[in-house]
């Protein structure tokens, strides 16, 4: 068994010595003429000038024109479409808000799984500058999950971080981590190619090294999503705490949310639970219907998520607005209030929130909401996106590109005034991946006699 691991790590290290030829896809093959590149350029910006209610709120406003122009001027001739979409991309972390630039180009990944181009059999998690295997196509899939991608057909993960983090939309790394994260396949695809057959090397824990080939032609139907269930856990940790994992609010995943909260609560109840950890570190946002369903089980009071709003006028809000003008920004009293659910059973212990820089959007608001109203102790880490969050989301495809803009009309504030360029500060600080021990200390603090 030991000289087998030992050969493998020297077959690795000979095979992954030079990165495997990339095979072309409509990415490389399409072109975009050099004038209808700078028209959707000017679309894009143009957009978002017309759009947001305060570019510099998140970012260096006086600096956009010179860095559209540096980017005008990089244009010099017909380009692949995804060399277009690199340039395009530059923008995303100018804007320094995950609501605001570019996205994947979707419609294109679709178009190429349409052709017949392959998917990736495997699904990633991407944190602290390293990718990590979260799902993978194999009988033995549990065995990989969490390993370290060390290569992917011969580029290193290191080298795959360089040339695609930069482009990602968010606040700080750890979010573009996550955007990256989610949309792994096609930025991979886009940038890499199509691959019947992937190898990969893995090392676990301890730094021992694997390589797994994966023949995707036999996995064509695996989309490298996870299930819906995934994203939300029960654990009782002791015979008065449990902990509850909330991975995500996305919208699609509202009649799991629901039941899984019902069948949770009311096991929490059953056993006369007294303390209850949410984590919501991993979640990066969604929708207000779910965190609301959350809401509903640990307060009977009304609550709002916000006090005002800054926002630009539109013809879809300009009736909210008494004599605005479509254009106009305003900011205006913009209190919410919620009336929780009366048919569930409000827990009525201790609450407890870890939170980490990768919290985003609902995320967030949610954080903001519990911690506003005295409804649980924050403990984890500043959310790296702001606490007064950006939303009400619209996006336009570009002309000649079909690439797909995202910008916001709100700058909604929080219903406690607070520094509107700080995050989610929490009332315990301290690292995510230390959040739940120094909770469980905390807990056992307050149950001494």
């Amino acid at each position: 068994m030991r000289y087998f691991l030992v050969t493998t790590i020297l077959m690795s290290s000979l095979a992954f010595s030079q990165q495997v030829e990339k095979k072309p896809t409509i990415f490389d093959i399409k072109h975009v003429a050099k004038e209808n590149i700078l028209a959707d350029l000017d679309q894009f910006v143009n957009f978002i000038k017309e759009t947001h209610p305060r570019i510099g709120y998140t970012a260096n406003n006086k600096r956009l024109d010179s860095v559209v122009k540096a980017l005008q001027n990089t244009i010099k001739d017909s380009m692949p479409i995804n060399k277009v979409w690199d340039v395009f991309a530059t923008l995303n972390p100018f804007f320094n808000d995950a609501h605001v630039g570019i996205i994947g180009p979707n419609h294109l990944y679709e178009e190429y799984v349409l052709g017949g181009g392959s998917k990736l059999p495997f699904s990633v998690k991407i944190n602290d500058g390293s990718i990590f295997i979260d799902a993978i196509n194999l009988p033995e899939n549990t065995e990989y999950s969490n390993y370290k991608i060390v290569s992917i057909n011969g580029v290193k993960s290191s080298t795959i971080l360089e040339e695609l983090l930069p482009k990602m939309r968010g606040e700080s790394r750890s979010l573009q981590e996550l955007i990256l994260s989610k949309r792994f396949p096609v930025f991979y695809i886009m940038y890499y190619g199509d691959f019947k057959e992937h190898t990969i090397e893995l090392a676990d824990q301890h730094e021992n090294k694997k390589r797994l080939t994966i023949n995707a032609i036999d996995f064509k139907g695996f989309a490298a999503n996870k299930n819906k269930e995934s994203y939300y856990a029960l654990e009782m940790l002791n015979d008065s705490t449990a902990y509850l994992k909330i991975a995500s609010f996305d919208i699609e995943n509202k009649d799991v949310f629901k039941m899984f909260l019902e069948d949770s609560f009311a096991k929490i109840h059953t056993q006369k639970i007294s303390n209850l950890i949410l984590d919501v570190g991993e979640n990066g946002g969604g929708a207000r219907d779910l965190s609301d369903l959350l809401l509903d089980y640990l307060t009977e009071n009304k609550y709002t998520a916000t006090s005002k709003v800054e926002a630009r006028v539109t013809s879809e809000n300009q009736s909210l607005i008494p004599n605005a003008k479509i254009g106009d920004v305003v900011t205006v009293p913009f209190p919410n209030w919620v009336t929780p659910n009366n048919e569930v059973t409000v827990f009525k212990g201790n609450v407890y929130a870890l939170v980490s820089k990768q919290s985003y959007s609902q995320a967030i608001v949610f954080t903001t909401i519990i911690q506003d109203f005295n409804l649980a102790k924050i403990i984890g880490e500043e959310t790296a996106g702001k606490a007064n969050q950006t939303g009400q989301v619209q996006n336009i495809q570009l002309n000649y590109t079909g690439f797909t803009v995202y910008c916001p009309i709100y700058i909604f504030s929080r219903a406690k005034v607070v520094d509107e360029s700080r995050g989610v500060i929490p009332d315990v600080e301290v690292t995510y991946t230390k959040a739940l021990e120094k909770t469980l200390s905390l807990i056992n603090c307050k149950q001494r006699p």
